[in-house]
């Protein structure tokens, strides 16, 4: 097994591990003591017991509980591409909980924080700033060319619940040394929309919060 060995910070309730751990630490969140036997399961199970993560009884470290808490209950989940980063996200109000790459080594940081600071957290990750709004209108995004193109993100909505209010939805990003350009569909193929930090801010703060109506690509101008 080259997985790197699972670390927990058991004041903070950081914890660092590879996708597989995180795997069985879903599995455990999700189903409880009902596990889906895989390989390797038992190798990840532990180690996890080996950083105190699970004890004797296979039961979650206390510094875990919101955390666990928010991907068990989650009314949302989003995830954030991009071209260098990838983050998941649950969120069950009043908490989030978020799944983010270190470096390039295989292993993630798990934590959690309340609802309120996750679009700033998401803002940070982006590298949302201050930028000029580009001059002019929507242009195919196949057009825009990708010369001053600083990130393309894109953070997107999945519905977690058959029949929910709120459906899928997306903010697609492409954020440029002229400024911000919002991509929505168009009859021939992706439009690019010049925006503003402000818009942006404001449609990433409808993604997260569960109780919002969906659809918000179209709301930014």
């Amino acid at each position: 097994m080259n997985d790197p060995p699972p670390k927990l910070n058991p004041d903070t309730g950081l914890l660092c591990l590879s996708d597989a751990a995180f795997g069985v630490f879903e599995q455990l969140a999700k189903r409880g003591g009902d596990l889906v036997d895989a390989p390797g399961l038992r190798g990840q199970m532990a180690r996890l017991r080996a950083v105190s993560v699970l004890d004797s009884e296979d039961q979650i470290h206390p510094s875990l509980t919101s955390t666990l808490a928010a991907i068990r209950h989650a009314e949302t989940e989003l995830v954030l591409t991009g071209t260098e980063r990838l983050a998941r996200i649950w969120v069950a109000a009043p908490r989030a909980a978020l799944l983010l790459p270190i470096d390039d080594s295989n292993l993630r940081r798990l934590t959690h924080l309340p609802l309120w600071m996750l679009p700033e957290t998401i803002s940070r990750i982006v590298g949302l700033g201050p930028r000029p709004r580009p001059a002019g209108p929507a242009v195919p995004l196949s057009t825009r060319g990708a010369g001053d193109t600083r990130s393309h993100w894109t953070l997107a909505r999945i519905a977690t619940r058959p029949g929910e209010r709120d459906r899928d939805a997306s903010l697609e990003i492409v954020d440029t040394a002229a400024g911000l350009w919002v991509v929505k569909p168009g009859d021939d193929g992706p439009m690019a929309s010049p925006s503003d930090p402000t818009a942006v801010w404001r449609a990433i703060i409808r993604l997260v919060r569960p109780s919002d109506t969906a659809g918000q690509t179209s709301q930014v101008t």
